[in-house]
């Protein structure tokens, strides 16, 4: 009989904990989400740091042919 008292008064506690729990899951996956976009801008950025990269080698590595054969020449 005693459990049938005390329910009442420990389903709003029930509920406010269970909000609380809800709350820190929503801010969890907001949080998530922000750090998933952060990777994810990261990673564009670095494919296209990667592209000019390999673009300027390129263009070095022509360079250096072009003085090479301008040296052979000499």
């Amino acid at each position: 009989m005693m459990l049938c008292c005390l329910r009442p008064l420990h389903l709003p506690f029930r509920k406010a904990e269970m909000e609380v729990i809800r709350s820190e899951l929503l801010d969890r996956e907001n949080i998530q989400k922000f750090w998933d976009e952060k990777m994810n801008a990261e990673k564009t950025r670095g494919l296209e740091v990667e592209k000019v990269y390999l673009v300027a080698l390129s263009d070095l590595e022509k360079e250096k042919i072009i003085q090479e054969k301008n040296f052979a020449e000499i």
